[in-house]
């Protein structure tokens, strides 16, 4: 959903000595005398500043020998507001405040402009001291260098640092000490099943939808009546976005008869912008099928946390979800005797979509469903890639 700006413009004020100024996180910046043209011009550049920048304090009174950690803070304030509103995930920002913490560490207290390729080799060595797999630490890397870009095309260190952090390359594979991640595999049938058991109806829902259409989790979970087109025999939904948005790739999933099936119960008692999978439901449902329930006189026990249920699952609710219906079921004394289920996550389960389209239609299908095009031809291959989604999902989805 799109992100409100919470950054207001900053009001020209004068001075009770006859100077201009302009107040931004309790500090004063001066613009010279009120009501002249040099105030106004240089109140209105400071207003483009800011909008470029998406911070909400100049660079321009940043000084140009700025340490390290107050670069990358200043870097930080700029992704959390960029990615938020492109849709990338709370995972990507993590990943980026991690390898910003882990190049504060170290050299924190030096001048950004002083950061090069053996300080960069230095942080993906200490990457893999903290147990960090090797291609997440190239991506982490790849966040550090697109930073430094950043902050050069800001002018706060010089454009060649930026420049010279390029010809550091990534890992590779039985070159390094890190360790490797292991591949994601579908879920096994067995272990799917034994899940599905013990999820309520709103999360059993939500895995079956997965696997009928590939959808992403945060593709899933944002569901709403109103982004569903039922026009045709099998429903669209546009999502608008997502993760390659910016690159000008369209995303769409495609809902055939499976996947119908699984959304009419949750679309007759919601409002148009309501999402449709509610965790307040499924917390309800567990309530009611609890062996043990409180007393009408019990006194309530206490809160461990702060956190509150919202109106939609998130990424890691979704996840936890999960976990707790593998424990479950591995908790079942019914299966004493049987293979403990293995620990899964809901991304698995666009791998068994993958898996089931490109063994029925072949490896072209399986991109069309999942939005797997490069977005360099996405607009040759646009209908061609629709034409097959939609035949495809009308067998299977």
């Amino acid at each position: 959903m799109p992100q409100k700006n919470s950054h207001r413009t900053p009001k020209l004020c004068r001075h009770f000595d006859g100077r201009a100024y302009v107040r931004l996180r309790g500090k004063f910046h001066y613009l010279g005398q009120f009501g002249t043209p040099e105030a106004s011009q240089k109140y209105h550049a400071l207003l483009a500043e800011l909008a470029v920048t998406g911070l909400d304090t100049p660079l321009a009174s940043q000084p140009r020998d700025i340490t390290l950690a107050e670069a990358l803070e200043i870097y930080l304030q700029h992704a959390r507001g960029y990615y938020a509103a492109e849709g990338r995930s709370k995972g990507h920002i993590s990943r980026i405040k991690a390898v910003l913490t882990c190049a504060a560490d170290l050299y924190g207290a030096e001048r950004a402009a002083d950061f090069g390729p053996l300080k960069l080799r230095a942080v993906q060595g200490e990457l893999v001291t903290r147990g960090h797999c090797r291609t997440n630490i190239n991506a982490m890397c790849g966040c550090l260098k697109l930073c430094f870009k950043w902050l050069a095309s800001h002018e706060l260190v010089p454009a060649s640092v930026a420049l010279a952090l390029t010809v550091v390359s990534g890992l590779r594979s039985g070159k390094t000490e890190a360790r490797e991640s292991d591949p994601v595999r579908p879920v096994s049938e067995s272990d799917l099943e034994a899940t599905r058991a013990k999820l309520p109806d709103t999360l059993r829902a939500m895995v079956d939808l997965q696997l009928a259409c590939g959808a992403r989790s945060g593709e899933i979970f944002e569901l709403r009546p109103c982004d569903i087109d039922r026009s045709g025999a099998v429903w669209t939904v546009t999502i608008s976005r997502h993760k390659t948005a910016h690159r000008g790739k369209a995303r769409v999933l495609y809902l055939g008869p499976k996947a119908q099936a699984v959304l009419r119960p949750f679309l007759l008692n919601r409002g148009p912008a309501d999402y449709l999978f509610d965790p307040r439901e499924a917390i309800k449902q567990r309530s009611v099928s609890a062996e043990v329930h409180r007393r009408k006189n019990q006194p309530a026990t206490p809160r461990k946390s702060d956190r509150t249920v919202g109106g939609r699952y998130d990424t890691h609710s979704y996840r936890r979800a999960i976990a707790r219906a593998v424990a479950a079921a591995n908790a079942d004394p019914e299966r004493a005797k049987l293979p403990p289920v293995a620990n899964w996550h809901p991304h698995q389960l666009r791998h068994n979509a993958a898996t089931a389209v490109r063994k029925a239609f072949g490896l072209e299908a399986a991109q069309a469903i999942l939005g797997h095009a490069r977005a360099d031809v996405t607009q040759i291959y646009a209908e061609v890639d629709r034409e097959k989604a939609l035949k495809i999902a009308a067998q299977i989805g």
